[in-house]
């Protein structure tokens, strides 16, 4: 009698005795049929008798063939206790069996086993390696890609890079713009690294001038247009004449412009003035500018007993101060009376010199055109001198405040007033004819 162990209930039958087969019965969840009809049984092969357990009493020898036909029941039977089951080696004739489709490299294997779970995994450690590798590169590419494009000119190249240039207009006098952006609308590139050329432009006289700007390899031209559209100004200036002696209006200006008529407003009045007592007069004359401007003012008209014949001028020592150095003039007219008589007519003179072109355009682009500057406490209407970084403002002065300026009372003549500044005052003079 065999008690075995109690097992799934199993029943392999090998060919040999053919007729004998018996169900193979596999009560775990297979629910399969596999059935081969067309069976070659392999040579002979020495039998083994297993005995699974279900009805032991019925046990029927175990042949071990080659190729196998099996037959997957699942049957309603009460299964025993489950166990492990070790599979049982199988052999396989690829000449006698017609496998299933699906089934055809897993021949002779119970249950059959899918290859697409037979897969070597791989490691997780050389992916997540790769992917870090190929993110930090991007960055590399994304980072060195934006330091190009901000940082560098190199791809601003000619097609990339529109300088559009403007037409602009000033008037006589205006001080041109600064800033490139004024000049012209850039696009592909900052303005900051582009520069503009204007030193072709004369802001002084009406015309129309070239000007550029340039960024990298692109230059573009545009105009400047100088016009006069200038509010007129005049600056006047006492006229000195003697009894009957012809006058013109033109006199009374500092500094006469082209382009621009002078004239008197009433010229009945002048003569009157001409020909009549010694004194100091006031009258109108009127200025009239190409553009149709024009404008009117006060002038001063002295008659003098003499005509002028010259000037005696005494100047100080420079003195510097701050940024510029300053120098007093004492100028007095001499009169045709025989002696070379100071005939009461006289100026202050003050001259600042700057040490530099750029302090004096400080002072000059603080002036209005046509008012006073004041310059160290002195007062009065300027002259400018570009050429020489030079400013001027001259105030008239009679007898009585030359000699309390100076601290002289008895200056009549050309030779006791030269005395009087060089050896007193140690101020160099000088003298210069009338209208030279």
């Amino acid at each position: 009698a065999i008690n075995p162990e109690p097992q799934p209930a199993n029943t392999v039958v090998m060919p040999g005795n053919v007729e004998n087969i018996q169900p193979i019965v596999n009560p775990g969840p297979v629910g399969q049929t596999v059935v081969n009809p067309t069976i070659q049984p392999a040579p002979s092969q020495p039998t083994n008798t297993v005995v699974m357990p279900g009805n032991v009493g019925n046990a029927q020898p175990t042949v071990n063939p080659g190729p196998v036909e099996q037959t997957v029941v699942n049957p309603t039977i009460q299964p025993a206790p489950t166990q492990e089951i070790k599979p049982q080696p199988a052999f396989t004739n690829v000449n006698s069996i017609n496998p299933m489709p699906g089934f055809e490299k897993n021949i002779g294997t119970n249950p059959p086993i899918s290859l697409e779970n037979d897969k070597t995994p791989k490691k997780k450690g050389n992916s997540t390696l790769f992917i870090v590798v190929v993110v930090l590169l991007l960055l590399m590419v994304a980072l060195g890609t934006y330091y190009v494009l901000n940082y560098t000119d190199l791809l601003n190249k000619k097609e990339t890079i529109t300088v559009t240039t403007n037409n602009l207009i000033y008037n006589i006098g205006e001080k041109l713009s600064d800033n490139i952006e004024d000049y012209a609308t850039i696009k592909g590139t900052n303005s900051s690294n582009c520069t503009f050329n204007i030193t072709n432009v004369d802001n002084t006289k009406e015309g129309i001038y070239k000007y550029s700007v340039t960024c990298s390899n692109i230059t573009k031209e545009g105009n400047i247009t100088i016009i006069d559209d200038r509010e007129l100004v005049i600056e006047t200036q006492t006229v000195y004449h003697i009894n009957g002696e012809k006058v013109d209006a033109k006199e009374f200006v500092k500094n006469p412009q082209e382009k621009v008529e002078y004239s008197f407003v009433n010229e009945n009045e002048v003569n009157d003035i001409i020909n009549g007592e010694v004194g100091s007069y006031t009258t109108k004359i009127k200025a009239v500018a190409e553009n149709g401007k024009e404008v009117t003012a006060d002038v001063k008209l002295v008659i003098t007993q003499y005509k002028i014949k010259g000037y005696i001028s005494c100047s100080s020592q420079e003195q510097t101060v701050d940024n510029y150095v300053m120098e007093k003039t004492a100028k007095f007219a001499i009169i045709e009376d025989g002696n070379n008589g100071f005939g009461n007519i006289g100026f202050n003179i003050y001259t600042f010199k700057y040490n530099s072109a750029e302090d004096y355009q400080k002072v000059v682009d603080g002036y209005s055109t046509g008012g006073n500057i004041t310059i160290n406490e002195i007062t009065g209407v300027p002259e400018f001198d570009a050429d020489n970084n030079k400013i001027v403002i001259t105030e008239e002065a009679d007898s009585t405040v030359l000699y309390s300026t100076y601290g002289a009372d008895n200056l009549k003549d050309y030779s006791t007033i030269r005395t009087y500044f060089t050896q007193s005052l140690n101020y160099n003079c000088s003298y210069e004819k009338a209208n030279a």
